[in-house]
């Protein structure tokens, strides 16, 4: 039987549907508001310094709230990156990494983007201008729910996951995963910060490296890097994370103890609870 053309009683099947805008208006997202990004706005913020390779290294500390902390202290960073190569660090230059911040992510941040860490090309905040290292506040415990099917980058996560987790079950169709302190510092400060930095290190050999030796247009080898599959910056991130992971472990440098300074904590007003849960505190608090 032939069809006849347009008939407006017909309803239109996409009314009603996410298709046709239904839910936009009230979809939860991240707000995006002008200014500073998200990751740029801090409550409030303790700044202090440790010395990397001999370079007075800026660090910038959110407090957090009940329940979150940081798994690693602003020592344990300090101590970690001087176990990385100078250059990989601060560059050819001593331009690199001008450095790291510890916040603490809302609600909304966490369910709808969470992360471990960032590497961010320019960042702005208080004595930190340029490229810098995020890492966000966790709960302790941490628990994650993660679905078995997943495509491949996702399954590598997972299986990472699978072997820094304090427990593992194994649902039929998803995974849950429980982290304590423990293992959350291991997680931030062994693989974590060697990913930031791995971010960093290729930059440095996509750009700056070659326009230092072949007198490129810094610019066009900017654009062209920030174009490459968000896929390659991470696997290169992984890798050098990885490697040099396994090469700090095989040297005994990692792990190591918490690390912290009391008279520059004390001095810089730095909050022990920040950092170590209410019966690991490093000394006694009054």
């Amino acid at each position: 039987m032939h069809r006849p053309g347009w008939n407006p009683t017909r309803r239109n099947r996409d009314l009603g549907t996410a298709k046709a805008g239904r839910g936009q208006e009230n979809r939860m997202v991240i707000p995006a508001p002008a200014g500073p990004v998200y990751w740029e706005q801090l409550s409030a913020m303790t700044i202090t310094t440790r010395v990397v390779h001999g370079r007075a290294f800026p660090l910038v500390i959110e407090p957090t709230g009940a329940g979150e902390l940081y798994p690693c202290t602003v020592d344990d960073v300090a101590h970690a990156l001087g176990l990385l190569p100078a250059a990989d660090v601060f560059g050819d230059d001593a331009r690199g990494i001008a450095g790291v911040v510890l916040r603490r992510p809302t609600r909304k941040q966490r369910a709808l983007l969470p992360v471990w860490g960032r590497f961010l090309y320019a960042l702005d905040v208080g004595p930190i201008s340029g490229m810098a290292i995020v890492l966000e506040a966790q709960p302790v415990p941490l628990r994650l729910r993660r679905p078995r099917r997943a495509d491949v980058e996702d399954q590598r996560e997972l299986d990472r996951l699978r072997e820094e987790a304090d427990t593992v079950a194994e649902g039929r169709r998803h995974v849950e995963l429980e982290f304590s302190h423990r293992a959350l510092r291991s997680v931030v400060l062994e693989r974590t910060l060697l990913h930031e930095v791995g971010h960093h290190v290729h930059y440095l050999e996509e750009v700056e490296r070659p326009v230092a030796a072949d007198g490129d247009d810094l610019d066009q080898r900017w654009q062209r890097f920030r174009g490459r599959p968000q896929r390659e910056r991470e696997d290169f991130a992984h890798r050098y994370a990885a490697a040099w992971g396994a090469r700090l472990r095989a040297d005994g440098a990692i792990p190591f103890a918490p690390r912290f300074d009391r008279d520059a904590w004390e001095r810089d007003g730095l909050d022990p609870h920040d950092f170590f849960p209410a019966d690991q505190l490093p000394w006694p608090l009054e």
